[in-house]
């Protein structure tokens, strides 16, 4: 027989991992006090408290203002492209939607950020912006045409026809590979 959660004890889950999330917040403003009016490092802080350089500059990054809480345990694919925009993004986004160009660029629709696929967030995020929909049909085109403009690097991608070489599609070649065909050329002759 399944047992059934009573909503206090979800209730309670809740309230806790706030309470945690907050102190996490006040652990960061306390490390940022540390390092700002005693002058310490956070190698400093390291030594004193056994915890990690990394991990106490996320705590500093949360202290700053720099990093919202709930992005720190967030494990959905938009999460680490929200952490690097600015904190004001960051708290507009964590809960609510973009607007993502579909793939035949004709149509435009909603994602919720927790629900963007990997190749979404390539779409839709810079290295530090969210981007609009006329920069995406931009990527998204630069997409298509790096695709289109890949070159032939194996295989023979040219024929000898007559004492010439004709390229039969776009390639790329190694200086070794250009004496081969010189050599076959006018051993032919």
């Amino acid at each position: 027989m399944i047992n059934k959660i009573k909503n206090i004890e979800i209730t309670e889950i809740s309230n806790l991992i706030a309470a945690g999330l907050n102190s996490w917040l006040s652990a960061g403003e306390l490390i940022v006090t540390i390092l700002d009016q005693e002058g310490k490092t956070l190698a400093d802080i390291s030594e004193l408290v056994d915890m990690p350089v990394g991990i106490l500059s996320r705590f500093e990054q949360l202290g700053r203002r720099n990093l919202i809480p709930k992005l720190l345990i967030a494990n959905y694919p938009a999460s680490k492209n929200l952490q690097a925009l600015p904190y004001s993004e960051q708290k507009r986004l964590i809960d609510g939607s973009v607007e993502v160009l579909t793939a035949d660029g004709d149509d435009k629709i909603n994602i919720s950020i927790k629900n963007l696929t990997l190749k979404q967030c390539q779409q839709v995020f810079s290295s530090k912006e969210v981007r609009d929909i006329p920069s995406q049909r931009a990527w998204i085109e630069s997409r298509r045409r790096r695709s289109k403009d890949k070159v032939v690097t194996s295989g023979m991608p040219y024929h000898i026809k007559n004492g010439e070489v004709i390229f039969d599609q776009g390639c790329s070649m190694k200086a070794s590979q250009l004496v081969n065909i010189l050599a076959e050329l006018t051993s032919k002759r």
